[in-house]
This record gives structure tokens, C-alpha cells and sequence, in this order.
């Protein structure tokens, strides 16, 4: 038996011949000799050829009880008819379809001759399987577009010469166009065919006419459409508002045929077009080979619109021949209900009164098949009236609030019935102020309104949407937020919404949209947030869309630049947090439309103001681009990169950050799971870097919507950019944000440290330093007061201690109100505590000048003493003239004459509470320094000096010098001095000259200047208490003293005491 194979006994006893065609052993004796190959437990509808003779079968209901076996027994025929009869002939085989039946087309393929006859006899014509077909009608239409004219009767009988070769043929009709160039023809065949069968005669009219041809097959497939639905609506029909989904539509097509491609259409009802459908996110296709040649096709829509009802037709389709089939779905209206009060809000505040309110209940698209029904559970309504008007589909409940015996607030739900089948509710919450209540009064359009809560109005003419309004406190408005959207702009979004759910997609309507969404943008009109967010939802949703269509003409391609661009230009909205929403929204969509579009190779690069897209270099290993002034080089083959500017500014950033350059989006091409690539980007920054700022490389985590350093660093460059080199790791995250195989996107930025970057310990080192200072300073002015008359007798101590005593005030005052810094002080505190520091260590450094010069002039001048007059009158210039000077003048320099339009042109930062410094050279900062500075370097020279002069052997001094006294001599002048004369704070000039990224360099500097700068007080103390001789013996003398006089005190008042007791 054709089909057959070897019964499971014969392949048991005889395994050489078991998967072979033909057996030498002797096997005749075998029942069953052959068996039907099945698997599983299904029926088996197979046609079989027996030879009466050889087996004696004289009746093929004999067959119904001939069991079916496969190594064991699987099963057992259930019917058996005879399709035909055959018997032999000398010139070959006689056959004859019985039932109705005709010849397959197998058999008009090979034997033409017998082709629509009712006997066929020809050689081995019994061996086809299947022989003979029941009846199938199909109708073929078809268009042919030919090279050169023809007449229509020589159409017709090349039309019919090639198709009446196939099994079936019926008749044939072929319709010639004016221009004799294009023709249409219809063929009706009635006996089932393959499409390689369909395909040799149009093969064959093909090369006869040299022309096009397209055929459609009508009445081959099949469609069925299944309605799903939950388990819980499925047992009872609950009622459903709008927010809730749960049903879902199976559009099933089958062919008996072997196919790989399936499309599918809808025709809406009333409209002549067809609107192609594609996978989306309502809509979901499949095309699957079910073997044993026949193919499903598969359409599931889930939570379906009412876009979707209309005429489905399914295609399948091979070359230029596709199989149909068609089928309607009917679905309810999907009802968008708008519920409102009039007024907005129940005023109570001022009345006890009834108050009269009025629900208004509407329904778009509009239909006089929606019935209404208001519900009031709290029951806080009186007199209600319902009356809907069904023509215009709204409806209005009417009554009043008794205030007197109202809440906070009441309810109502207005629920529409749609043709007594779809049930859909919305609710209103309608807030009631009473005189307890804080709240805004009315102002022009806004009506009184309770405080947290928003006020709504409508929009003008032209525009959908409402504008919005919160009272943010006791008649404190907040800011009108315009969310109307222009008729245009709403349009195109809700057009692109239905491209995203599959509906209409094709290249023209997305070509529509990108050109549409470029000229609504590029216009003069101001756009409201409404306008904005819109426009950002459509590109999201084009986004959606490239996901599953290609978008690779280069005219799209430059529209969406240009219009993505056109939004960066436009206002947004003022609220941080809005903008930062709206941002992610849209780099998400930039990144996925970037990494999704196939550019044309032509075209390498698209410009708009605020957007530059070029095409990198897919098959090389490494690859440069420069965009915006970023430079971009990859380890890694870049499929495309996406300069972006603005955008990085309302982005969410970290606390400690703000955003410094613009973004550059990289798809990178051919890449593989575990494969990593190095992106390097010199980003130019927005703003220069200050002194201590640091870089901070990141990636956007689109999932997370925010930036991320992991796996980039930043190289020290200058101040006017940042180099970038970040690893990519082909993590999940990358892998799943893939939409092309072997792609990867990410985005890159800089951002920058909000203020200097703190060292780790910092603060606490100073906190600590400072007190201690201070409580030694304070220990040291008492120690100057007690034994002022003791250490200052002669002019020269005495000019010493009173620059001693100064030096260690006005470190005093500086110390506490620099520790009073770090209590983040706002304004005006701030700035007053920076010029309190301003001066006070100025008139600290100034008074050590004072000192130093007084040193040096008793070295220089030895037999000319300095007048006390003089001294006093220097010390006073010096100590308290200059530096009250100095920071007047810098005061008003940087403040008060400054025109405010350069930020950093300040005197003080406020972020840092001190003067500003803006890198080398610049900044009010220079203000200090360069004194500091000078009189540093000047406080050196005197300490040379003196260490010079000590070096030196005096003139009656007879032998050599001990030079270890000598040396130990100058370390202790260097010593006392070194602290005396803020020698220490020429560690600043290292602070200054070394920046964050000088790494350990730079942190133990700042160390080295925080420690012995905070520990200056303490240095003093001991320097010029502890380390001076004259000091310290007063202070013994001064301590025995005291302790003399206690103890005579004490035992005068003992022997007092004594002398009464007698």
C-alpha cells in the first residue's frame, strides 16, 4: 500500500527489510503485512490502494475491521469506501472516480488527456495518491501587468489554455484594460490544488505573456474566530469599569497546504479600506506549519478597541500567490466617560443653607444605544432628576447638598449600559468645603477651592484637554498647569496609538506620522505642557512600533531628527519633577528608535539644532566619530551614534550632581552575550570645572531611569572637558533592551560634582583641630593677661607680646566663626561669616607681618631701636587698616559692581559659605591668597634671616662655633617661629596647585594643611608659653607665688582659730 510500511511483525522477524521499500524474504503469509504509519491517539482519514486479486477483497467494508500496527498495535480502521476503481488494460490502467469525485491534479499533471474526463486510462495512472478529489470550489483573481499590448482575445485563450490543464477547471474571465497594458482575470476551480500545483500554470502564463502576475485564492482557507474570556466572567457576567480588561479575541485561518507566510487585514465597518495588521500591543500574529501539508494562521487580540471591529481578512502567501479568507468581529464601542460637577466643588463655608449641584454624565463616540444610571450610596444628594438624553449621549443628575448635615466630601458613580450588553462605571468624588476648611478664594476662572486640592477648567477653542490648577495653602494659589492639547497634536498621538497596537501599520501611515509630528512642531505657536507631553507620547509610541516594523527610509529617518529635535526646543514646564519625567520618557524613546531604524548607506549622517545622527562603522573593530564636539571612539563595531543636547539638564540627577555636558546615545552593532566593549567620549563640559569638582562618567539605566557610574571613569583632560571611558558589560539589562539581534544601546554623560568633593575624615579633622585651638588660644590669652606685666617690661617684648596677643584674637574670632561654618547657615548669615573670616585671618596675617618686621628691623638695625610711637602707628596701618581694606574692596568688586550675569563672578559661594575660586588666577578668592601669600614669603625671609644671623659666630667670640648647638638654635627658632609667622598655611599654595584628580597626592596635602592649620592656636600656646624661657619662669614664679600666699592664708586663718579656742 502506497504510504504503508512493514507491519510490526515483519519487522520483528525480519529487521534488514524493516525502513525499506521492497523485502526478498518470504513474508506473503504475513497478516497484516503492512500497516498505516501513526503516531499519538488521533483518527486517521488515509487513502489506500488495494489489489483485489492478490488479497480477495470483494468488499472495502472488509477493511473496517483490519487493525493498524507499529511494532505493536495502535489502533483500528473504523470506515473504508471505495474512491475508485481501476483494472488492467493492455495499454495501461482504466480507473474511475466513484462519489462524485474527480482527478486529482497530480494526475491531470501527468496525463493532461484525462484531465476533467471521467476515465482515465493511462500507465500507472493507479498509483497517484491521492487519486481522486472531492469537488472544492475556489475562485482566482488575478492581475497581470504585460510588457507590451495585447488583445483581449488573445488573453482569454491563453488564460484558459494554461489553467484548464488543472483538475476542476470551471470557466474563466478576463477583463482588459483601456491602455491595453494591465488585464484582470477570474478562474473558478472546483477541485482542490497545492500551491505548487497553482504555481505552474502562472509560471507558464508568465513566460507566455512576459509580465507580472499576482493571483488571490478565495475559499481555500478557513477562519474561525473565538471570544476569550476569564474564569471569572466566564461563570457570571460582572459589570466592568474602564480601568478593568478581561477578555480577548482567537482569529484562527487554516490551509491544507505547506506555507511560511500569513498576513492579515481588517476592513472597519463603513469604510473601504483595508488597514493592515501587525503585531502590537493589542495584537499578536503567528504562522505556523502544522505538518501533513497545512498551515495556521493566528490573530490574538487582547483588551481589543473598537478600532477592531470590521471584516478580517487572512492571506496566505507564497511569490505572488496568496490564499484568503474572511471573517467579521463585532465589538462593543469603547465608551471614553467624562463626569463631572458643576460647580467643581460644594461650598459650605460660609452656609448652612441647601446648595445646588448639578452631575453631568457624557459619552464619546457618541450613540443612542447608551443608557445611563447615576448612584448616590451616601445618599447626600435631595431631589434628584435624572434625565439622560440619549440622542447626544449624556446625562444629567440634578439636586442639592443640605450643609448642615454634610461631610468632607460624597460620592457618585455614573454607570453606561451599552445596548443592554457592555456595562461601564466611572466614579466622582465631589469635595465639600465647610467653615473648618482652609482654602484659596476665587480667583477670575478659578473657583474657590479647598487647600491640597486641584481645581479644573476647560480649554479654548482648538484645543482637548483641561488646564489644572492646586491651592497650595490658605489662599495661595499654585501655577496653572496647561495640559490642552492642540486638535492636531492629540490627533497624531491617537494615530500613532493605534499604529503601536498593531492597527494600520505600514510604511506609508509611518512615514505620515514622523512627517506630521515634524510639522506640527516646526511652528512659531507657543506649546502648553499639554502640547508637549503629547508630542513625547507619540514618539514613544513610534518607539513601540519600530519594535516589531522597520524603519529604514531615509526621509522618515530625518523627520524623526528633526522633530525630536523641535520638542528639545520647546518650553516644557517649570516643575522639575515634571520635566524629569518627561525626560526619561523621551530618551527611552530616542535610544530604542535610534537602535531600532536601518538607515540606507547613502545617507551617513542627520542634522537637526539639537539632534546629529550618524552611521559609525559597522564591520570595523574600532571606529571614531565627533558630534556637538563630542569625540567618540569605540573598541567595539558602532552601529550609530546620537548626539543629544539640552536634554542632560532636566534629566534626574543625584543630590551631589548636576548635569555638566550634553548626552551621546551609542548603538553598538555585532555584538554577543558575553562580548564587552570600551566606549571612550570627550565630552566638552557646559560649565567650566572648579578647583575640587569632580567629573562623574556615567550611563543611564533606562529601567531605573536614572545615571549610573558603574564601569566609567573619568580622565583628567582640562577644565573645559572630560574624557570618558566606560566598559560595557552585556549584562541582563542590555540584553533585554536588545530589539535587533546583536545590537546594544547606551547612553553616556558627564556630570559634576555640585560642590568641592569632600576628602573622607575631613571634617571631623577640622572640627577637632578647631576646638582644640580654641581652647588653647584662650588658655593663652589668659596666660598673656596674667603675666603681662612680668614678660613685657622691656619695648621689644612688648611689641612682641602685643602682636602675640592680636595674632592669637583674631585666630580666636576666626576659629569660632568658621566653626560656626559648618552649621550650613543660610542667607544673609552666610555671607556676613564669610567676610567675618575674611578679615579676621587677614588682621591674623597682617599682625604677623607686624612681628616679622619688627624682627627683622632689630637684626638689620641692632643700634637703632624702634620708637614705640612708630610701632603703634605701623601696627595699627598694618594690623587693622589692610585687611579691613582688602575686604571692603573685594566686597564691592565682586558684589556690589558686578552685573550679575556670570555666576561664578561673586564674592562668596554660598554652597561653601567662603570666597569663590574659579581656577588659577581668577576668583574673589585671590583676595586672600595673594596676601597670605606675600606675607608668608615675607615671614620666610625673616626666618632666614634670622637663622642666617645665628649661624654667624659673634665678633669676640674666640674658637670655632659648636655646630650642633648652632643647629639646634635654628631648628628652635624655626620651630616658634614657624607657627608665630603662619608658615604652615604655605601648604595652601599645594592645596591650590593640586586638584582631585591628583589622587593620593592631593589628599594627604589637604591632610597636611588641615591638621596643622586647625592645630595653629594649640602651636602658639605652646611656642609662646611652653617654649619660651621668660614665660615660663613668670609663670612658675606666678604659680609658687599663689601657692605661698594659700598656704600663709591658710595657716593664718588655723592659728586664728586656735588663739579663739583658748
Amino acid at each position: 500500500m502506497s504510504g504503508a510500511i512493514w507491519s510490526g511483525q515483519v519487522c520483528k522477524d525480519y529487521p534488514e527489510c524493516c525502513n525499506k521499500n521492497i523485502c526478498a524474504s518470504n513474508i506473503s503469509h504475513y497478516s497484516p503485512l503492512c500497516v498505516m504509519p501513526v503516531n499519538g491517539t488521533f483518527a486517521v482519514m488515509a487513502e489506500l490502494k488495494v489489489g483485489y486479486e492478490s488479497a480477495n477483497i470483494t468488499d472495502p467494508e472488509y477493511l473496517a475491521d483490519m487493525y493498524l500496527y507499529h511494532n505493536e498495535q495502535v489502533g483500528k480502521m473504523a470506515q473504508a469506501e471505495t474512491l475508485a476503481d481501476c483494472t488492467g488494460q493492455t495499454s495501461g490502467m482504466l480507473c474511475r472516480c466513484h462519489l462524485d469525485l474527480m482527478w486529482s491534479n497530480d494526475v491531470c499533471q501527468d496525463h493532461p488527456d484525462c484531465c476533467n474526463q471521467p476515465d482515465c486510462l493511462a500507465p500507472n495512472v493507479a498509483d497517484k495518491v491521492p487519486l481522486c478529489v472531492p469537488e472544492t470550489p475556489a475562485e482566482l483573481r488575478g492581475s497581470i501587468r504585460l510588457s507590451s499590448p495585447w488583445t483581449l482575445a488573445e488573453l482569454e485563450n491563453r488564460v484558459q489554455g494554461v489553467f484548464q490543464k488543472m483538475s476542476g477547471y470551471n470557466k474563466s474571465v478576463v477583463k482588459l484594460s483601456n491602455d491595453k497594458m494591465t488585464a484582470a482575470f477570474n478562474v473558478t476551480l472546483v477541485a482542490p490544488f497545492t500551491v505548487t500545483q497553482l504555481a505552474v500554470p502562472i509560471e507558464e502564463l508568465k513566460a507566455n505573456l512576459t509580465s507580472t502576475i499576482t493571483v488571490e485564492v478565495k475559499a481555500r482557507a478557513t477562519m474561525t474566530i473565538v471570544r476569550n474570556q476569564s474564569e471569572e466572567t466566564a461563570k457570571s457576567r460582572e459589570k466592568r469599569s474602564l480601568e478593568e480588561t478581561w477578555e480577548s479575541h482567537t482569529l484562527s485561518c487554516d490551509i491544507e497546504d505547506s506555507l511560511d507566510r500569513c498576513d492579515w487585514s481588517v476592513q472597519s465597518h463603513g469604510d473601504d479600506e483595508d488597514f493592515v495588521v501587525a503585531n502590537g500591543q493589542q495584537a499578536n500574529l503567528q504562522c505556523k506549519q502544522n505538518g501533513y501539508q497545512s498551515t495556521t494562521a493566528t490573530l490574538v487580540l487582547t483588551n481589543p478597541d473598537d478600532i477592531w471591529s470590521g471584516r478580517y481578512t487572512c492571506a496566505f502567501r507564497d511569490g505572488s500567490i496568496s490564499y484568503t479568507a474572511t471573517g467579521v468581529l463585532d465589538l462593543p464601542p469603547t465608551p471614553h466617560i467624562n463626569l463631572e460637577s458643576d460647580p467643581d466643588n460644594v461650598d459650605c463655608s460660609s452656609s448652612t443653607n441647601k446648595q445646588i449641584i448639578s452631575i453631568n454624565c457624557s459619552v464619546t463616540p457618541h450613540s443612542d444605544l447608551y443608557e445611563f444610571h447615576f448612584e448616590d450610596p451616601e445618599n447626600v444628594l435631595d431631589d434628584k432628576n435624572n434625565v439622560p438624553v440619549s440622542n447626544d449621549s449624556y446625562a444629567i443628575l440634578k439636586g442639592y447638598v443640605l450643609c448642615k448635615n454634610a461631610g468632607d466630601e460624597f460620592h457618585t458613580t455614573c454607570k453606561v449600559t451599552y445596548n443592554n450588553t457592555s456595562e461601564y462605571t466611572k466614579e466622582l468624588t465631589v469635595p465639600i468645603i465647610t467653615s473648618k476648611d482652609s482654602f484659596c478664594g476665587a480667583d477670575g476662572e478659578w473657583p474657590k477651592t479647598e487647600v491640597g486640592l486641584n481645581a479644573t477648567r476647560g480649554c479654548e477653542p482648538g484645543r482637548v484637554g483641561q488646564k489644572n490648577r492646586t491651592c497650595a495653602g490658605k489662599d495661595k494659589w499654585g501655577p496653572v498647569r496647561n495640559y490642552c492639547t492642540r486638535e492636531d497634536i492629540a490627533t497624531l498621538q491617537n494615530e500613532a496609538e493605534n499604529l503601536a497596537k498593531g492597527f494600520g501599520v505600514t510604511p506609508e501611515r509611518v512615514s505620515d506620522i514622523f512627517n506630521d509630528m515634524k510639522n506640527v512642531t516646526n511652528t512659531n505657536c507657543s506649546a502648553t505642557l499639554g502640547d508637549v507631553i503629547d508630542l513625547i507620547n507619540t514618539l514613544d509610541l513610534m518607539e513601540d512600533v519600530s519594535t516589531n516594523f522597520t524603519i529604514n527610509d531615509n526621509s522618515d529617518i530625518q523627520n524623526y531628527v528633526d522633530s525630536s529635535s523641535n520638542i528639545l526646543s520647546l518650553h516644557w514646564s517649570d516643575t522639575a519633577e515634571i520635566n524629569q519625567t518627561l525626560s526619561a520618557k523621551f530618551l527611552k524613546a530616542v535610544e530604542g528608535l535610534t537602535q531600532n531604524i536601518d538607515v540606507n548607506q547613502s545617507t551617513t549622517m542627520f542634522k537637526a539644532t539639537n539632534l546629529i545622527l550618524q552611521e559609525g562603522c559597522e564591520h570595523e573593530a574600532t571606529c571614531s566619530r565627533n558630534l556637538l564636539g563630542m569625540k567618540l571612539q569605540t573598541s567595539s563595531s558602532l552601529l550609530r551614534a546620537l548626539a543629544v543636547e539640552r536634554l542632560t539638564a532636566w534629566l534626574p540627577t543625584e543630590p551631589n550632581s548636576v548635569s555638566s555636558s550634553n548626552a551621546m546615545v551609542v548603538v553598538l552593532g555585532n555584538c554577543t552575550t558575553k562580548m564587552e566593549a570600551t566606549v571612550t567620549i570627550d565630552f566638552p563640559l557646559t560649565q567650566k570645572r572648579k578647583h575640587n569638582h569632580k567629573v562623574i562618567c556615567v550611563q543611564w539605566l533606562r529601567d531605573v531611569g536614572k545615571w549610573e557610574p558603574k564601569g566609567c571613569e573619568w580622565t583628567h583632560t582640562d577644565d573645559d572637558h572630560a574624557k570618558c571611558v566606560c566598559e560595557i558589560a552585556p549584562g541582563p539589562l542590555e540584553q533585554a533592551q536588545g530589539r535587533r539581534s546583536g545590537r546594544r544601546v547606551v547612553t553616556l554623560s558627564a556630570l559634576m560634582s555640585r560642590g568641592p568633593v569632600d576628602i573622607p575624615g575631613l571634617v571631623v579633622v577640622s572640627s577637632v583641630g578647631l576646638g582644640v585651638s580654641i581652647c588653647s588660644l584662650i588658655v593663652f590669652l589668659a596666660i598673656e593677661g596674667l603675666l603681662w606685666k612680668m614678660v613685657a617690661k622691656t619695648k621689644l617684648s612688648h611689641f612682641r607680646h602685643t602682636a602675640l596677643v592680636n595674632i592669637s584674637l583674631f585666630l580666636l574670632l576666626a576659629n569660632c566663626v568658621f566653626l560656626m561654618s559648618f552649621l550650613d547657615l543660610p542667607e544673609p548669615f552666610c555671607l556676613v561669616s564669610v567676610l567675618a573670616k575674611h578679615f579676621l585671618y587677614l588682621a591674623m596675617f597682617f599682625w604677623m607681618l607686624c612681628l616679622s618686621i619688627v624682627l627683622l628691623h632689630k637684626i638689620i638695625f641692632m643700634f637703632q631701636p624702634l620708637r614705640a610711637q612708630v610701632f603703634f602707628i605701623l601696627s595699627a596701618v598694618t594690623g587693622y587698616v589692610c585687611p579691613l581694606l582688602t575686604v571692603a574692596v573685594a566686597y564691592v568688586y565682586y558684589d556690589i559692581l558686578a552685573d550679575g550675569s556670570d555666576p561664578s563672578f561673586s564674592y562668596h559661594d554660598p554652597e561653601t559659605c567662603w570666597l569663590v575660586y574659579n581656577g588659577m588666577w581668577k576668583g574673589s578668592l585671590l583676595t586672600f591668597v595673594v596676601p597670605v601669600g606675600v606675607i608668608t614669603v615675607t615671614n620666610l625671609f625673616s626666618i632666614v634671616i634670622v637663622s642666617v644671623t645665628l649661624m654667624r659666630p659673634a665678633v669676640s667670640s674666640e674658637g670655632k662655633v659648636d655646630e650642633k648647638d648652632t643647629a639646634k638654635s635654628v631648628l628652635r627658632v624655626i620651630v616658634i617661629l614657624s607657627p608665630i609667622f603662619g608658615v604652615t598655611w604655605a601648604l595652601g599654595f599645594g592645596v591650590f596647585l593640586l586638584d582631585v584628580y591628583d589622587g593620593t597626592a592631593w589628599m594627604l596635602v589637604n591632610y597636611a594643611f588641615t591638621i596643622l592649620n586647625t592645630l595653629q592656636g594649640f602651636f602658639i600656646l605652646v611656642t609662646g608659653c611652653v617654649g619660651e624661657t621668660k614665660v615660663r619662669e613668670e609663670f612658675v614664679k606666678r604659680f609658687k607665688l599663689f601657692k605661698y600666699e594659700r598656704t600663709a592664708s591658710v595657716m593664718s586663718q588655723s592659728s586664728s582659730t586656735s588663739i579663739q579656742k583658748k
